[in-house]
């Protein structure tokens, strides 16, 4: 669909032209590589870093009190 391919040109334009670039995801590794495709995680992983957050979602453990 086109969301898709738009995040996978941005982020091919972005490995071509040597910019650091951060992807952050509500989702597993699974689920990104769903999203940009195995070519573009390929690429990524060549000279990225991945860090994982395993954390519970701080707004449903600390829901929002009004006053």
């Amino acid at each position: 669909d086109y969301a898709t391919s738009l995040v996978q040109e941005i982020i091919a334009y972005r490995i071509e032209s040597s910019r650091k670039t951060i992807l952050i995801l509500n989702g597993t590794f699974q689920d990104l590589k769903q999203i940009v495709g195995e070519h573009i995680i390929s690429r990524l992983t060549e000279k990225g870093k991945s860090l994982r957050f395993d954390e519970e979602d701080y707004r449903k453990t600390n829901p929002k009190i009004d006053k």
